[in-house]
């Protein structure tokens, strides 16, 4: 062997070594214990202050229990849940009904707040923050030793949780000498304790806290710890799981496999009940808004976790099996522990302090615990390990016990390489009936429309801006990191409480034609503007998609760029601009199913119906996919696409080269393709938590949307900072007036606010995430109409030209555009209008040339 021959070798043998050094640390070396700090997370720099211990007792004041009943009885009214439907969407909203009927006829807060305090309660001052705590010593001790136990609940709990089992650990138990003296405090953020002003105070540091609390109350040690949620994550117990996932019996025994394996099961699990998670962990400020202010959307995003966290079958009983272990006043106490103190905002914001590189880099899920310990496996809880997971971490694990039996059964799915590059016809679409009950024959012709809001709903809408809620201060030094900064949705509802005037703005948006028209049992609303003046050019029919949250007011400054002739080109556009069908003007669907697969039938059957047997389509966000699908599906009527959101996910080919880009950039991936690749990955991780519970749970989220105006506003404006440009995340404004101004962000409000389709726009996304759509394997087919991508800097994702050309066979029209973002013809209609005119331009001279 040469000298080279053996100088790879010995670099291959250091690679080898150095590898194995990695894995080494990686699966069995356990990081340095953390040093952790008292630091103080009250407002501004700290000062001294009482820190005794102090008698507490909960006494709302009346007029928050009576503004409560005043918004209980003024709530709007709620969006019926689609046909057949139990918890599938979320919370009900028939049970939900009967849920609030009771708060409003049969719960008394003075009674039960009697009750509340039946236990000693306390506040301390720790760290800068009043902590609330219960403390409850034995009823008798009869020589018994005293053992303090400190209970801690979670999210969406409170102490609540603990009043029932209170009397029987308190209570000498017959056969043991020892009985418990608890204390129970608020977690800080939630109920009575205090809320950080500073942002970092994660489960390590609350764990400090509470170190603190018991060390004033004079107890100095951990004797031994219990969770009835013990879940081991080091990188050895994941790679024992899968692993596990290969031959199971190596890790599991055979009673306990079926609660294990396979994986799938478990990962559908999170995917349906954790978008609550990735919303919490990345914008908890913008959802907290809408439920601070509605009591009705707080308790149905609360009480739903009590339906499938209880039981996964419970989603599809009508009565979410609720019954079954509560009580409504039991439930609606814990719900008012979050309503009376403002706190459901402060509360979520522990989710972004725990999952940040600051708490990952403290390795805690690699450290061991050394003290004893116990866990509890209840059938069904969220998440199962059995014992040889848990003594990886617990390595005194004292106590384990699998209390009744349950799992849910997971068929996973193997890979085939013949079915992976196999290309599926596309599919044929049949009208379906989507209105409600039974087909039935309805008036199809094409009614002119003219947009005329009732003055009560203007006054209702003023009445509940004038009664918001204060809002959730921002944690200091944060802009728009956790969400819509408080602050600027301020600025932004004082605007549309005294500036912004809907009359004026429902004349502007009646400046277009606009109609109505049934197409399978729904009624939709749509723009129709045809060009001011043709002189002889070739008019192109357009259909214009929008997308969420937008509407048709996207659009309003794009279409006098389009239907006036421009200098130079034989052609014009008359444009057609529907509302998505539960958006805006639209009907919503009565049945389930709805997804944008049949969207694209409706509009082709509405553009049909106008009179255009071919048109031309463009589309960004929903209407992205929307118009792929008709280029898909039926590519003969149509003579050209353009999106500015246009993505290919399961191609085969694009697969491929995506995979080679992502793991040899140096050699596969352009500058260009790394610094997509980069922006893309912001997407999933910061900006994607709404997909994520509008996937799962619509109906939940959108019950405190569609009764709080400041809610909704906050929701949907927030998306306008961070998808117009990533960077504003960082901006005070949230670089709002860059781009926009507030008459026209309130103005896209207004059309999901007066038509009550926030719950049924977010429907679609719910409709999309099935098995129905991933078997009609749109992505897999190749278009062959003529087609344009402009791909904006600022996108939420983008792909290079090369993979995008896998699906669109012939794409003539490619160009990257900086500074502009998601929204791009409601940012920049000037910059839109020219990507149009070329893009389409070469379309229409693909088929002349034909």
């Amino acid at each position: 062997m040469g000298l080279l021959g053996k100088l790879f070798f010995a670099v291959i043998a250091v690679l080898i070594v150095l590898l194995g050094i990695k894995i080494n640390n990686l699966l069995f070396q356990e990081p340095p214990l953390p040093v952790l700090k008292n630091v103080w997370w009250g407002p501004g720099r700290e000062t001294k202050v009482d820190t005794s211990i102090r008698p507490f007792k909960i006494d709302v004041p009346q007029k928050v229990v009576d503004d409560l009943q005043q918004r209980l009885k003024n709530s709007r009214q709620f969006t019926p849940p689609l046909e057949g439907i139990q918890q599938q969407y979320g919370m009900n909203t028939e049970l939900l009904s009967e849920i609030i009927e009771f708060w409003k006829t049969r719960y008394d807060w003075r009674q039960r707040e009697t009750w509340l305090n039946q236990y000693p309660q306390f506040k301390t001052n720790i760290q800068g923050l009043d902590i609330h705590f219960l403390h409850v010593k034995p009823s008798k001790t009869d020589g018994l030793k005293v053992l303090p136990l400190l209970l801690l609940h979670g999210w969406p709990g409170s102490v609540r949780e603990f009043y029932e089992a209170i009397p029987f650990l308190t209570t000498p138990r017959k056969g043991q000498d020892f009985v418990f003296e608890l204390i129970i405090p608020s977690l800080p953020g939630y109920g009575f304790s205090q809320a950080a002003s500073k942002k970092g105070l994660g489960p390590p540091q609350i764990a400090v806290i509470f170190k603190n609390l018991m060390e004033r109350l004079g107890f100095k040690r951990i004797l031994g710890m219990h969770s009835n949620m013990c879940f081991v994550d080091s990188p050895l117990a994941t790679l024992k799981l899968v692993l596990g996932s290969i031959y199971p019996p190596a890790v599991v025994d055979k009673k306990f496999e079926e609660k294990l394996y396979p994986l799938s099961s478990f990962l559908e699990f999170i995917l349906l009940e954790f978008g609550y998670m990735h919303l919490q962990a990345t914008k908890p400020d913008t959802v907290g808004v809408g439920l601070n202010d509605s009591p009705v959307g707080l308790a149905a995003y609360i009480l739903e976790k009590f339906t499938t966290w209880t039981n996964t079958r419970f989603q599809t009983q009508p009565d979410g099996g609720l019954k079954e272990k509560f009580f409504y006043a039991h439930l609606l106490d814990n719900v008012m522990i979050y309503w009376v103190t403002n706190s459901v905002t402060t509360s979520m914001r522990l989710y972004a302090e725990a999952f940040n590189k600051d708490f990952v880099g403290l390795g805690f899920a690699s450290l061991s615990v050394n003290v004893p310990s116990a866990c509890a496996r209840f059938a069904n809880e969220l998440s199962y390990q059995p014992d040889n997971f848990l003594t990886l971490k617990y390595k005194n694990l004292v106590h384990s016990s699998d209390i009744e039996n349950g799992a849910i059964i997971f068929v996973a799915l193997g890979l085939k390489i013949k079915k992976f590059f196999e290309i599926p016809s596309p599919p044929y679409l049949q009208d379906e009936w989507w209105g409600a009950g039974q087909e039935t024959e309805v008036d199809t012709s094409i009614r002119p429309f003219k947009v005329e809001i009732e003055q009560k709903v203007l006054d209702d809408l003023h009445q509940r801006l004038n009664n918001a809620r204060p809002f959730t201060p921002p944690i200091e030094g944060v802009q728009q990191q956790y969400g819509m900064n408080s602050k600027l949705l301020s600025e932004i509802i004082e605007f549309w409480k005294s500036k912004y005037d809907w009359r004026q703005r429902e004349t502007f948006l009646n400046q277009y034609p606009q109609y109505m028209t049934n197409i399978q049992g729904l009624d939709i609303h749509f723009l129709h503007v045809k060009p001011s003046k043709a002189n002889g050019l070739k008019v192109l029919p357009l259909l214009l998609v929008h997308g969420w949250p937008g509407s048709v007011r996207e659009f309003y400054e794009l279409i006098p760029l389009l239907t006036q002739p421009r200098a130079g080109k034989d052609f014009v556009f008359e444009v057609i601009v529907p509302s998505l069908p539960g958006f805006g003007f639209s009907s919503a669907a009565s049945k389930p199913g709805l997804n944008s697969v049949k969207m694209a039938l409706i509009f082709r059957n509405l553009m049909n119906r106008i009179g255009f047997k071919q048109f031309y389509v463009q589309g960004g966000d929903w209407g992205g996919f929307i118009t792929s699908v008709l280029a898909t599906v039926f590519p003969e009527e149509i003579l050209g696409v353009h999106m500015n959101f246009a993505f290919v996910r399961n191609q085969p080919i694009a697969k491929i080269k995506m995979m080679l880009k992502t793991f040899l950039p140096v050699i596969f991936a352009t500058a260009g393709d790394q610094k997509k690749m980069a922006q893309n990955m912001i997407y999933p991780t910061r900006e994607n938590g709404y997909y994520q519970i509008q996937s799962t749970k619509p109906d939940t989220v959108g019950v405190g949307l569609n009764d709080s105006p400041v809610g909704l506003a906050a929701y949907i404006i927030e998306k306008f900072t961070t998808w117009t440009n990533t960077n504003w995340i960082d901006k005070a404004d949230g670089g709002l007036l860059e781009k926009y101004d507030y008459t026209k962000l309130l103005d896209n409000v207004m059309l999901y606010w007066v038509t009550n389709s926030i719950t049924t726009s977010c429907r679609i996304y719910y409709e999309q995430n099935t098995k129905e759509v991933a078997q009609f394997a749109i992505d897999k087919i190749p278009v062959s109409v003529p087609t344009g991508v402009t791909n904006f800097e600022h996108e939420l994702f983008s792909q290079s030209e090369d993979i995008l050309r896998c699906k669109y066979l012939n794409l003539l029209h490619y160009r990257e555009v900086p500074n502009v973002g998601h929204f791009a013809a409601f940012e920049e209609p000037e910059v839109m209008a020219k990507e149009l005119w070329e893009a389409f331009g070469k379309c229409f001279n693909f088929h002349k040339d034909r």
